[in-house]
């Protein structure tokens, strides 16, 4: 998507996330299991909090 720092090889779900927001394929995207610990690097769950539109509310983040 152009952007680097995210290493040799993030996580495909990581990937996947930011091609779609990229791509504004829907008005509201939910990230379901995302406080679930190892599923996003240290640098990806930064990328994901500071695009959240709102808080975790149980499993579920709103990125948009």
């Amino acid at each position: 998507v152009g952007e680097s720092g995210w290493g040799a090889n993030p996580t495909t779900g990581f990937t996947v996330l930011r091609l779609l927001d990229f791509l504004d394929v829907s008005p509201r995207i939910d990230l379901i299991g995302f406080a679930l610990p190892g599923q996003l690097r240290t640098e990806e769950r930064r990328w994901v909090m500071e695009r959240a539109r709102s808080g975790s509310t149980g499993l579920r983040t709103a990125l948009r």
